[in-house]
């Protein structure tokens, strides 16, 4: 067994009780690791591979799930967008990516959170950098967490792994919102 598929399978099989306590979709992710375990016992690899790849992907669907769970409702007076995640995506920055845009008279605010990318790792350099935090803008802290406050965005960096990004609106209007996000709970996400 080559060490990929050997740590994929592994990951598979440690991944299957974490799939049984998640609600949505546990059944499928259970299924295809077990259809992954079976065909790899049936000498079939690539099959195995390729059901183990599957249910991989699912996970990051309900990891993206669970942040977009995780963007604050919208506050009195403004009506808030469906939340919208996606894993895999965003072209250059990958992993798991959740957003929800809040409209009133005319302003848009919209947060975003990107987590499991490649460009969250250089970000974690920047965000431990006083003097580059300084220069991108009035370095605060929002419930317990570092953020910088830019001229049109508030950009904080959750447990160096989870962008959170507020954007649109007035310096109030984005000051509310960062302070609505539930930052132990994004903390907590697996």
């Amino acid at each position: 067994m080559t060490s990929t598929l050997a740590r994929l399978v592994r990951f598979g099989l440690v991944a299957l009780p974490l799939a049984l306590t998640i609600p949505a979709h546990a059944d499928e992710v259970e299924d295809v690791l077990t259809e992954a375990l079976e065909l790899y016992r049936d000498g079939d690899i690539a099959g195995a591979k390729e059901s183990t790849t599957y249910a991989l992907q699912l996970m990051q669907q309900m990891k993206g799930e669970q942040m977009a769970a995780l963007l604050p409702e919208p506050p009195q007076g403004w009506e808030g967008q469906e939340p919208e995640s996606s894993s895999g995506g965003m072209g250059l920055f990958g992993g798991n990516t959740a957003a929800r845009s809040y409209t009133r008279d005319g302003e848009t605010v919209t947060v975003t959170f990107i987590a499991d990318s490649p460009m969250i790792a250089q970000m974690a350099g920047l965000f431990s950098n006083p003097a580059i935090m300084g220069s991108q803008g009035k370095v605060t802290r929002i419930n317990r967490q570092t953020a910088v406050i830019g001229e049109d965005q508030i950009q904080m960096l959750v447990d160096n792994r989870i962008m959170v990004t507020v954007d649109g609106g007035t310096a109030d209007d984005r000051l509310a919102y960062a302070e609505a996000i539930d930052v132990k709970a994004l903390r907590d996400l697996e």
